[in-house]
């Protein structure tokens, strides 16, 4: 615990001192304040766009988890080009450990607000238990975003590159809900796509359990092979 108290307070000091970053940790309150009150004020002049509430909010709890991720990764960067990494290394300290302490605040957050948006955004309608589901899948996105950008990019700006593009990669898998066939099976390699199917089986009421399961499983086999890669290429220098 103490250990982990030290890893959260120096985030918090990265963040502090990064404008850019500080404004990232409060972006899911503002998600929350677009999703649960603009997008409804929109109604009025643009009646379609009630046809598209289960895709804002899915867009919403998604972007959340992914700017909490973006967060993560710029501070492992950071410890990159310190050479933090390289002393902890010398440390009786695991790389599952350290990413386990560095990635857990990321990953709580990215739920706390992807719970907010899919609990009390006001757009769809999903059950309890349901919504606590899929925020702690979506939260997963936060480690996984945080280990593809820190383990393959060199730099912040070879890292902001990354994010731009993962955030279009990430968002894809929503256009297998307006273009089915084969794309589906080609976005399925998208962990998303298993919590955008899951949540939009969570309003519907059908085999929620099994969107869910099966996302479980693709989360999990991708987390194993980034945290291999990150403990080749940047734990190990390799």
């Amino acid at each position: 615990m103490q250990r982990f108290y030290h890893f959260a307070r120096q985030e918090f000091r990265h963040i502090a001192r990064d404008q850019m970053l500080l404004v990232f940790l409060f972006a899911p309150l503002l998600l929350y304040a677009f999703v649960r009150w603009a997008v409804p004020a929109l109604e009025h002049a643009f009646p379609p766009i009630v046809e598209y509430y289960p895709y804002i909010s899915m867009f919403g709890a998604m972007q959340t988890s992914i700017l909490m991720g973006f967060i993560s990764a710029f501070i492992l960067l950071e410890e990159k080009d310190e050479q933090v990494i390289q002393a902890l290394r010398i440390l009786p300290l695991r790389a599952s450990t350290f990413l386990l302490y560095r990635l857990s605040g990321a990953t709580l957050l990215a739920t706390c607000g992807a719970w907010l948006i899919i609990r009390w955004g006001g757009l769809v309608m999903v059950g309890g238990w349901q919504s606590l589901l899929l925020a702690l899948q979506f939260g997963l996105l936060a480690p996984l975003i945080s280990l593809v950008v820190s383990t393959f990019a060199r730099n912040k700006i070879e890292g902001l590159a990354y994010f731009k593009i993962l955030d279009l990669v990430i968002l894809t898998p929503i256009l297998t809900f307006f273009f089915p066939g084969w794309v589906n099976w080609v976005l399925a390699l998208v962990p998303v796509y298993w919590s955008f199917h899951a949540y939009d089986a969570a309003i519907r009421g059908a085999y929620f359990i099994s969107w869910f399961g099966a996302g479980l499983v693709v989360y999990a086999i991708a987390m194993i092979m980034l945290g291999y890669w990150f403990k080749k290429k940047v734990w190990r220098g390799v």
